[in-house]
């Protein structure tokens, strides 16, 4: 009887044990996995601290609105990230969780880097790309989510980082331009993958899944028009006088001339008449990097869509 009750004792004991290891693996989950699992990078990711650490890039892409601090952080991004094929090669996490902890028997390198270990690195693979750009939006008080999508008979996943702009999503996906649901989805079916699912994740632990991609907009003759209204309003306000005259050939009146060429790649395919001022401006400091305009008194812009490409020319004379 009481060999039988010590072994009864002891079934309680280690029963007790069990359950006190299975609740403090809970616990400390993303305590272990948060380089890991994303809903649990979000929490960590994001804090006070990490943000100052790089408080510096913040406030270089720092702009009069969030609509402006999402291209400036995505231009930013796209000119000073590499992407990290080594890291890429390197095989997946595996993960066992068990009654008796957490453990990560391979692929403890393929981890999310933090922000500032991002910008220390200069390159990363696409969950730190997309950490980094939505740490410089949170930064700037601008709300940003984290992007896991899954893709139709594919395995392997995608991160990006998304904001909410006029009420739609935009994907900000390591290179310029931001694209809607609509053009993310056509991004990725010309690139040969189908999106299933996106569910995003935010700092607060809430989460939102994106199903539908049907929504966009073409670009027409009209935006064009528009865009070149707005690229003359930015020239003018360097000093420079729109002449319609100006072209190909040099009209009576001046001495010199210059034309610049610049094609865009896609930018019209993924056009987005949200961001048309932010383009505009993003098309003149493109356009105006290897010339001085003090050297010249008028200018005129052409804008023209070619397939999915947008083609600008600005002729400057003097």
């Amino acid at each position: 009887m009481r060999s039988l009750l010590l072994l009864l004792l002891l079934v309680i004991t280690c029963s007790m044990c069990v359950e006190q290891k299975a609740e403090v693996s809970t616990k400390n989950y993303c305590d272990k996995l948060w380089r890991y699992d994303i809903k649990c990078a979000v929490k960590y990711m994001f804090t006070e601290k990490e943000l100052e650490k790089i408080s510096g890039i913040g406030e270089k892409v720092k702009g009069r609105n969030c609509r402006e601090t999402v291209w400036k952080t995505l231009e930013w991004i796209d000119e000073n990230i590499e992407y990290d094929q080594q890291k890429a090669a390197l095989p997946p996490p595996e993960i066992v969780i068990s009654p008796l902890g957490v453990e990560i028997v391979s692929g403890k390198e393929r981890h999310f880097q933090t922000p500032s270990e991002t910008v220390l690195l200069r390159k990363g693979i696409c969950s730190d790309y997309a950490i980094l750009t939505a740490a410089l939006l949170i930064y700037n008080k601008c709300p940003a989510y984290i992007a896991n999508v899954s893709f139709v008979d594919d395995d392997e996943g995608h991160m990006a980082a998304v904001v909410i702009v006029y009420g739609s999503y935009y994907f900000l996906d390591q290179h310029l331009p931001p694209l809607d649901e609509a053009d993310y989805y056509k991004k990725w079916l010309e690139d040969g993958r189908k999106i299933k699912q996106v569910t995003l994740y935010s700092t607060d632990g809430s989460n939102v899944t994106i199903s539908n991609f049907s929504s966009g907009h073409t670009m027409t003759k009209m935006d064009s028009k528009i865009l070149e209204s707005l690229v003359s309003k930015i020239m003018e306000g360097k000093g420079l006088k729109k002449d319609w005259r100006l072209g190909e050939t040099l009209p009576p009146g001046y001495r010199n001339g210059k034309i610049i060429t610049y094609t865009f790649p896609k930018f019209a395919e993924f056009y987005s008449p949200d961001f048309r001022m932010e383009l505009a401006d993003y098309i003149v400091r493109q356009l105006t990097k290897s010339v001085s305009l003090n050297n010249f008194r008028s200018f005129n812009v052409d804008i023209q869509r070619s397939g999915g490409d947008l083609i600008i020319k600005l002729y400057l004379a003097s």
